[in-house]
Parts: C-alpha cells; structure tokens; sequence
C-alpha cells in the first residue's frame, strides 16, 4: 500500500470554492429571473381582471389550435 501526502489546506479551500461558485451561480439566476417572473405575474393579474367571456378573449382551458390536415 502506498501512502498519499494529503494536503488539508487543499482540501478545506475546494469545498469552500464550490459554495461560493454554487452561492453566486443561484444570486445571479434569482438575479435574473426574478424581474422576468414579475412581469409575467403582472400579465397574469392583468388579464384575470377581466371576465373570461368577453367577446375576443380565448378560453384557454376549452381552446384547441386547429390544424391544417
């Protein structure tokens, strides 16, 4: 059996550099996804202010896209 030198200080920096890399990987996502996500909840609220029935409003439960066969 041959007997490894084991670093510690190498050993204790890789797992802290991947939680930072992880930490600023999710900020930057949240970063960007987080204005994205509100105006597309703003759309929704929007447009559920309005009766489903109304003429020129598609019923998007009901609606199937026709298709050229």
């Amino acid at each position: 059996m041959v007997a490894v030198p084991v670093d510690h200080n190498n050993q204790i920096k890789e797992p802290v550099s991947y939680l930072e890399f992880y930490k600023e990987s999710k900020d930057a996502f949240i970063k960007t996804v987080k204005p994205l996500m509100k105006r597309l909840l703003g759309i929704l609220r929007y447009f559920e202010q309005y009766p489903q029935k109304l003429k020129g409003m598609l019923n998007f439960q009901r609606f199937e896209p026709i298709y050229n066969t």
